[in-house]
């Protein structure tokens, strides 16, 4: 599936009620792919590489969850949001209660390792094009200064199952700020 940008702005400017809505209409697959789609979209305005935005579509298995362009090639991104299960779970109840706040503790680190390790141990059809992993942050906050911290101690484990995964790079964003928190990048 192919959204068009003007579907993101046209979305962001719904009065609230209008925007709970047409989220409410789209069934669980349509969401997730409006969720990557906004993530690797907000991600492509910040990332220093140069993301054809016109050439982003979604994908379906065994193909990555996203294609598009990058300097007039051809490149695949797979896509995971890093959330503490726990945190998923809670979020899932107190949107059923019609509530918009929850609290309570999360993990960090955990979450993040279990994501990266799950989709490193994945195969995907690529057709020979470069693939790279984004995991997101969008439901959980990060903090990012301790992530940094830990990525850095764990620094040569990650590059080492980052060289026997399919993935070319990977990359940490923190949707919440729209920033980068790492990359990590396979170099033969």
């Amino acid at each position: 599936m192919k959204w068009n940008p003007a579907d993101f702005e046209y979305y962001d400017r719904l009065p609230g009620e209008r925007k709970r809505k047409a989220w409410e209409a789209l069934t669980p697959d349509q969401r997730k792919l409006w969720n990557e789609q906004w993530n690797f979209r907000n991600f492509a305005k910040i990332v220093p590489l140069d993301i054809d935005a016109r050439t982003i579509e979604s994908c379906c298995p065994p193909e990555p969850d996203i294609r598009c362009r990058i300097s007039g090639k051809p490149h695949y991104f797979e896509l995971a949001e890093v959330t503490d299960e726990n945190l998923a779970r809670r979020v899932g109840i107190a949107a059923k209660q019609g509530k918009d706040t929850f609290a309570g503790p999360f993990l960090q680190l955990e979450p993040l390792c279990r994501t990266y390790n799950q989709k490193c141990s994945k195969e995907y059809k690529t057709d020979g094009y470069d693939l790279h992993l984004l995991l997101y942050y969008s439901t959980q906050v990060p903090y990012t200064e301790g992530l940094r911290e830990e990525i850095s101690k764990l620094r040569d484990e990650i590059e080492q199952k980052l060289r026997q995964s399919p993935f070319r790079s990977a990359w940490l964003y923190d949707g919440w700020s729209e920033a980068i928190i790492e990359r990590v990048q396979f170099v033969a």
